[in-house]
């Protein structure tokens, strides 16, 4: 799925689910700091953000980036403001390597509703429909409307500022949806493409697990073993390892160690090769090493597992909703990221105007 694919036409699918009608550009008003422009090359007055807009999405970010960095430095005995003046991997402080992720994210939502706007804006009905739930959001957690715009001024915002914010982000949602939403996407993932996509990333594996940590009791909690057992259990583990690697099948494992604290998985297991598992990360980084016929024991806080990696069946893509769902997930965020991707080409960024708005000194929502 191209960009060369979303066409007119798809854009008179949006139209024709209600989404959008015609729309006009303007010239560029000084304070804006991001904009988009259209294929005459003119300003979209529509597809930018002022200023106030982007000092505030500035301070959103903040809200993310941050918690991010006090965990990672979690023995830090200074300031929070301090921390984005460490370096980060990519030599850059972190000041300028997380400024670099928000100034991208802008750009986005600003391609997102080049996107939108380039022919058709909202109707007006999605307009207030916009205005009614920041009016709610304002009285619900500010008590006025009036005491919401004063909380806006620490930002140097305005309230048509944040509205107007507020649009342009979920406007780029609401594009996601027309796109690629189940009953109104019209950019849909075809099954050939999830199926491609699992004979090139997902990992078959053989899978046996040998509890060593604890005994697993019959209402489902878990009890200490002792050092010996546990000894015991991987002296089981290394035998069923070389039963594996000399050509035993799972069944055979299944059938010479009937133990309950050996689990023998009657099917192969599927695995992104590009994630992780959460549960147990060495398994992940184990199969990223893996070639087909390898066997490999590794082991978890949990116990032993024995993985032989065996060949891909393409047509085994559909047999789990969630594996199908993940890969589809993905290809829809792939392709959404190349429509935002060649429409920033078209954003421009006023640096004298986003130089003035740094993370550090930008205060939390």
């Amino acid at each position: 799925m191209k960009i060369s694919s979303f066409t007119k036409r798809t854009l008179c699918a949006l139209l024709s689910a209600g989404l959008l009608f015609a729309a006009s550009c303007t010239e560029k008003p000084k304070d804006h700091a991001i904009c988009g422009y259209d294929t005459e090359g003119k300003h979209m007055d529509q597809a930018c953000m002022t200023e106030g807009m982007y000092s505030f999405f500035l301070s959103q970010k903040k809200s993310e980036f941050l918690p991010v960095l006090v965990l990672n430095y979690k023995d830090f005995s200074g300031e929070y403001d301090e921390l984005w003046g460490l370096t980060a991997p990519d030599g850059k402080t972190y000041e300028e390597h997380f400024s670099q992720i928000a100034l991208e994210d802008a750009k986005k939502i600003v391609a997102a509703n080049m996107v939108l706007y380039e022919n058709f804006v909202p109707q007006q009905a999605y307009i207030d429909l916009i205005s009614s739930t920041v009016e709610n959001h304002a009285i619900e957690k500010y008590g006025s409307v009036m005491s919401f715009e004063q909380y806006l001024e620490t930002f140097g915002t305005t309230y048509e500022d944040y509205e107007k914010l507020y649009l342009l982000t979920w406007n780029k949602e609401t594009l996601k949806e027309s796109l690629f939403g189940d009953e109104v996407g019209v950019m849909q993932v075809p099954d050939a493409s999830i199926k491609q996509y699992y004979a090139d990333n997902y990992y078959t594996v053989e899978h046996i697990f040998i509890t060593t940590a604890y005994q697993e009791k019959i209402d489902g909690t878990r009890a200490p073993i002792s050092d010996a057992e546990s000894a015991r259990r991987k002296a089981t583990a290394a035998e069923i390892y070389e039963l594996v690697n000399n050509g035993a099948s799972l069944s055979d494992i299944a059938e010479k160690y009937p133990n309950d604290y050996v689990v023998v998985y009657p099917n192969t297991s599927a695995m992104d090769s590009t994630g992780e598992t959460t549960n147990a990360p060495e398994l992940g980084e184990a199969l990223k090493q893996m070639e087909i016929g390898d066997v490999r024991s590794v082991d978890s806080t949990f116990g032993v597992h024995i993985l032989k990696r065996v060949e891909t069946n393409p047509e085994n893509y559909n047999k789990s909703t969630t594996i199908v769902e993940t890969i589809r997930t993905k290809l829809e965020e792939a392709s959404f990221e190349e429509i935002l991707a060649t429409y920033s080409q078209k954003v421009t960024v006023d640096d004298d105007i986003v130089s003035l708005h740094t993370l550090a000194a930008s205060p939390m929502p």
